[in-house]
């Protein structure tokens, strides 16, 4: 009964983020039924507990993700970013030190905004080309300001609320609830859970194979 509930309510959450946010992208247009393809995407790194373990997964099982990283980890983990970018994987902005957008005033967003995208380009030499917002919430003033640095908003589809240790197993049966063709799975990098990103991760990669699932990157 408890699964049921989370299950519903987290399938709930993005039809009522599409009819509330500005318009943004919600999942992979590309998807179709001969080559039913998602999106596995990483928020809040870069970390030394979980980046470099990620990349090393997504190699092994030849998977092109999409990193959201925090322009205040990046500051402290540049060589990450750069790991990140030499491995062929889309860096994202999740702004500089992941604050609510809603009351934040404009010209504080614009200076995260920015500072993020200044500090992925210093350390792995690539222009962020997608933007997700804290919590997947922004205003449409803000959503402008992402428009008009040539950047993507990018919202959010498969969730688990993984940024909780609810474990492993639970986090890939969340996923596992809600994916389906194009869907944008959002898994949360952590130094306190490492082990539950990591093993997720690889459980989710290996159940959405067994239904005919593929991944790649969110490209603008």
């Amino acid at each position: 009964m408890i699964d049921a509930f989370h299950d519903m309510r987290l399938k709930l959450l993005a039809p009522l983020g599409r009819f509330a946010m500005p318009d943004g992208y919600w999942e992979n247009p590309a998807s179709t039924a001969e080559r039913p393809a998602c999106h596995l995407t990483f928020d809040d790194g870069p970390f030394p507990e979980t980046t470099p373990r990620l990349l090393e997964l997504l190699e092994r099982e030849g998977i092109k993700a999409t990193f959201f990283f925090m322009g205040r980890n990046v500051l402290k983990y540049p060589h990450l970013a750069a790991m990140v970018a030499r491995a062929g994987h889309e860096i994202g902005n999740h702004t500089h030190n992941h604050l609510p957008l809603l009351a934040m005033p404009g010209r504080v967003f614009e200076s995260e905004l920015d500072r993020t995208s200044e500090l992925i380009f210093d350390a792995a030499g690539v222009r962020t080309r997608v933007f997700r917002p804290p919590f997947g919430i922004i205003d449409r003033g803000k959503a402008l300001a992402v428009a008009e640095r040539d950047m993507r908003l990018v919202y959010f589809g498969a969730v688990a609320e993984d940024w909780n240790p609810i474990g492993a197993r639970e986090v890939a049966r969340r996923i596992m609830a809600q994916i389906r063709p194009g869907s944008l799975v959002v898994l949360h990098e952590s130094k306190h859970f490492a082990s539950q990103c990591l093993d997720s991760t690889a459980t989710i990669i290996e159940r959405a194979r067994e239904r005919g699932l593929f991944f790649d990157t969110i490209v603008p």
